[in-house]
């Protein structure tokens, strides 16, 4: 993804997202949080409907998704303090 962004950038190209490894760093857990939400939680839920034995996947897809929201709100709370 990153030699996407930097041939981008070496064409003075618009840097699509998550391909610009000096913005992505800084917004990783948002970047993560959002891919399980808008990505893997449909295709998850989806599956689950047909194979019920799964179910464990989405609780710990959910735990996941939690663990990067607050890593998102604590990379807030130290970008609002410097």
């Amino acid at each position: 993804f990153f030699e996407q962004g930097d041939k981008e950038r070496h064409l003075g190209l618009p840097i699509g997202p998550l391909m610009d490894r000096d913005q992505t760093k800084e917004q990783l857990a948002h970047s993560q949080s959002g891919f399980l939400e808008f990505v893997c939680q449909p295709l998850y839920d989806a599956w689950c409907k047909f194979a019920p034995e799964y179910e464990f996947v989405i609780q710990n897809l959910e735990a996941n998704k939690q663990m990067w929201i607050r890593m998102e709100e604590e990379e807030k709370r130290r970008n609002n303090k410097s």
